[in-house]
């Protein structure tokens, strides 16, 4: 419709008041959309449209009684509306407005509770706003209806997936490869499922690569079948074959960032740095916004100790992404490297903003304190690293060795009772500390109580 045409001063027919009904929808002028639907449905009770329109303003304001009451009244006049409905679901959804999506399809499920597509647009989206409980459920009532229906089990088995549930998700794939033996779609999923059953029990990915390959066999220009071949391939050691892969990956398309991604960290876990550098250079050059590429050529620099240009990518890393602890980790660590002791220390602070349960930041942030001279702070961190993982033996060991420290500092303050406090707790936590029990002893002596 041209709603151009339109003259919106003084509509005076039905299709006029419609099509500016729409003009005020889409504006978000609800309240006057409706008023204009309205008056179209006055002058013709018998457009099954205005109706739709009207019930779907209704929908976008929380009214679903009145919407439920419009779209029933539209289907009485034209039985086909249960198809609109679903069309206009799957364009809410693919433009992110699952709400609404999921609205219109509940209607169209409730003009026709045995539509099948209808289920299934319901489940994209509950899936689209994560709620996986409720797609599953949706996604079963489309197989329900539909044993055949075989995107219903693919879909079913990612929300498997998100809910961590691994062995349910690989018989979803693996009924929807009965269903449809071709489907390349079905092994790759099949063979991320098996990716991550494999990763947890850190065994190696056979299974993983077998679904990748057959995916191959039937699609030989699959990228992300090679791509994913080639992550199994990485994890397992096999770097010359990952690389071979990610090769073809290229071959097949040769803007893809993430295959230069991988390979150069095929080459970087082989020692290649020079190589895995070319290939970020090239990711980043794709996609001047991927933070990891930064990242990962700057790790490559970082072991190459050009720390500069490791420094300069991991603050464009961060720039990109501000929650990217890796990023602030390993600058924090070249930092310390150099010197720089204030600026280390502040992005491990960053780190432990960003997630504040992380025992490594806390215990690499205290090992910067102590080297400052700061033996508070670094306790302090210490025991918080300690409190997070009870068994992290570097930071029991740090801990010690920073009450021992400060023993020794108090001492030379002839603060002894502090002095002997700090050298007793280093011995609690490390019963075999020869240092920090010596200067115990040596300090009763001192005293005179020994």
């Amino acid at each position: 419709m041209d709603l151009k045409a339109v003259d919106s001063s003084s509509p005076d027919t039905a299709e006029a008041f419609k099509n500016r009904g729409v003009s005020f929808e889409k504006k978000g002028e609800y309240d006057s959309a409706i008023a204009d639907y309205t008056q179209a449905i006055k002058l013709d009770p018998c457009d099954a449209f205005s109706l739709f329109f009207r019930g779907r303003t209704y929908i976008k304001m929380g009214n679903s009684d009145q919407a439920r009451a419009d779209f029933t009244q539209a289907n009485n006049i034209d039985p086909n509306l249960a198809v609109l409905l679903k069309n206009q679901s799957s364009a809410y959804y693919h433009k992110g407005n699952y709400d609404i999506a999921r609205w219109l399809c509940t209607f169209a499920i409730m003009l026709n509770p045995n539509d099948a597509a209808a289920y299934f647009l319901h489940g994209l989206a509950n899936s689209g706003k994560g709620e996986y409980h409720h797609a599953i459920r949706d996604y079963t009532a489309t197989i329900n209806i539909d044993p055949d229906y075989t995107q219903a089990y693919l879909n079913r088995g990612q929300a498997y997936c998100y809910k961590g549930k691994l062995d349910l998700a690989i018989t979803d794939y693996t009924l929807a490869i009965r269903s449809d033996p071709i489907n390349t779609d079905a092994y790759i999923h099949r063979g991320l499922a098996y990716e991550v059953k494999a990763f947890i029990k850190k065994s190696k990915h056979g299974q993983a690569i077998e679904d990748f390959t057959i995916a191959i066999n039937i699609d030989p220009n699959n990228v992300d079948a090679y791509t994913h071949r080639g992550n199994a391939y990485n994890y397992d050691g096999d770097y010359d074959r990952a690389i071979t892969d990610f090769d073809q990956a290229i071959r097949i398309n040769s803007n893809y960032a993430i295959a230069y991604i991988n390979r150069g960290n095929s080459h970087y876990k082989k020692g290649d740095d020079d190589l895995a550098i070319k290939d970020f250079t090239m990711a980043i050059s794709i996609d001047p916004n991927d933070a990891d590429a930064y990242t990962y050529r700057g790790d490559a620099y970082s072991r190459k100790r050009e720390y500069r240009k490791a420094i300069e990518d991991y603050t464009q890393a961060i720039n990109i992404n501000p929650d990217d602890i890796n990023a602030y980790k390993t600058r924090g660590r070249i930092y310390y490297k150099k010197g720089d002791y204030n600026r280390a220390i502040e992005d491990y602070t960053q780190v432990i903003g960003i997630n504040p349960d992380d025992a490594v930041a806390y215990n690499s942030r205290g090992i910067i304190y102590y080297k400052n001279g700061d033996y508070d702070q670094a306790i302090e961190d210490y025991t918080q690293a300690i409190n997070i993982a009870p068994d992290y033996a570097e930071a029991n060991l740090n801990l010690a060795m920073a009450h021992n420290s400060r023993g020794i500092k108090y001492t030379k303050c002839h603060d002894y009772e502090q002095a002997l406090d700090d050298f007793n707790q280093a011995i609690s936590v490390d019963p075999n500390y020869y240092d920090a029990r010596y200067n115990f002893e040596n300090l009763l002596i001192h005293m005179g109580i020994s």
